[in-house]
């Protein structure tokens, strides 16, 4: 989840109007960034082979079985907050904030005129294609975000309840209904993270267009297709030199017509 902030953030960076914000959109920013990201994670995890016990724990059998545990008490209240806080909130607050700042700094970038000329002409074609495609990797953008906040927020919710309802009475039916529905908004959590490919496939053209390029070089690589070259049976024709043949060809057929004609 915080990748994905970084990719937002430089996304913001990218779509300034200002050159001196948008020097930090770079491979050197970003891999300095991604580095110090994982770091930082690293260390804010730091408590959890401190605190966390593997403790034998009754599967539904009977059986014991080895699980691993956090302590009970005052860390596992601080466990749900620190999971709230740092996985279900602070995230998708990011993303969102500055997915809203990228677009501002779109429309402000839109509404930039400049005189009419031929070399402006071009620059304006560019500006727009890249606008386009800064505009698909922001929707792109707001979609995992939304995804990732929609599937990790119940399972935050769920881990403050057991802790605020800790002290309380619970028959075996209820204790089963919390356990059921533990199971499935730690396997909802996930689905934010797994269906990234796909949901940049639905709502990206240009995540669409890169993974043609890539099956393409892939079946290049492995011989199965050349798109200079097309398959007819048996027989094997170079598209590109057949084009020039028949180009030249009838450039010599106009050429005959014209010495005819003033003849």
């Amino acid at each position: 989840s915080w990748f994905v902030v970084l990719a937002c953030v430089d996304r913001y960076l990218c779509s300034s109007p200002h050159a001196r914000v948008r020097r930090f959109s770079s491979l050197k920013v970003a891999y300095r960034a991604v580095s110090i990201t994982a770091i930082i994670i690293w260390l804010s995890y730091i408590h959890v082979p401190i605190y966390f016990t593997i403790q034998d724990t009754l599967d539904k059998y009977s059986n014991p079985s080895p699980a691993c545990i956090g302590q009970k008490g005052l860390y596992t209240t601080f466990l749900a907050f620190y999971y709230l806080t740092m996985y279900s909130l602070c995230p998708p607050f990011l993303m969102l904030i500055f997915g809203l700042l990228t677009l501002n700094n779109i429309r402000q970038r839109g509404k930039q005129v400049a005189p009419v000329s031929d070399s402006t002409t071009t620059a304006t074609v560019d500006a727009r294609r890249k606008r386009k495609t800064d505009q698909q990797l922001l929707v792109m953008l707001v979609v995992q975000c939304i995804v990732i906040a929609l599937s990790t927020t119940p399972l935050a919710m769920q881990k403050l309840y057991a802790v605020f309802t800790a002290s309380w009475y619970k028959d075996p039916f209820k204790v089963a209904q919390d356990n059921f529905f533990f199971t499935v908004v730690a396997c909802q959590s996930i689905v934010g993270h797994v269906l990234s490919f796909y949901l940049f496939t639905l709502s990206g053209t240009i995540f669409r267009r890169e993974v043609m390029k890539l099956f393409c070089k892939i079946f290049k690589i492995c011989g199965c297709y050349n798109p200079n070259v097309q398959r007819d049976g048996t027989h094997t024709q170079d598209i590109s030199k057949t084009k020039n043949f028949w180009s030249a060809r009838s450039n010599m057929q106009l050429t005959r017509n014209r010495v005819t004609s003033r003849e």
